[in-house]
């Protein structure tokens, strides 16, 4: 809950009365501060780096960070680490897409390996991601009804 809220000031409570050191609350604290251009996040996450872990998953970002800098979206893409959600879904990167003048996302997704191993799927990855029709029509409709009125 702090950390979707970005809420560092009971984040430090929670990790402090968790046992957690000084050294990986102040990461954790600096991760969720973190709201920048993906070729951006991956200079700040270089910092962050506290143990292997933290190594290997700042290393699975780099990648991503580097096939999509060459994309020609990459300047729509926002990188913020407070977005949580279920880990007995999802495990890795977890990602949200938006549309200027819709307030919540239309898409959403990530990989979801602990998924496949719940379906004794073996150790097999996966990515996905749904698309959420209901925010797309009412957009498109308001959309079509803006254009109608100018008319």
């Amino acid at each position: 809950e702090c950390i979707s809220e970005k809420n560092q000031h009971d984040l430090q409570k929670v990790c402090a009365e968790a046992g957690l050191s000084n050294e990986i609350t102040e990461c954790l604290l600096k991760l969720i501060s973190i709201n920048c251009s993906l070729k951006d996040a991956a200079a700040e996450l270089d910092m962050l780096v506290c143990n292997d872990t933290v190594k290997e998953a700042v290393a699975e970002m780099k990648a991503i960070a580097s096939a999509m800098c060459e994309s020609p979206y990459e300047k729509n893409i926002r990188v913020d680490f407070s977005t949580v959600s279920d880990t007995r879904y999802y495990n890795g990167i977890m990602f949200s897409g938006y549309i200027q003048g819709v307030a919540s996302s239309v898409l959403v997704g990530g990989r979801y390996d602990n998924l496949l191993r719940k379906m004794h799927k073996g150790d097999l990855q996966a990515m996905g991601f749904a698309v959420n029709f209901y925010e797309l029509e009412r957009f498109l409709n308001e959309s079509a009804s803006k254009s109608e009125v100018a008319l």
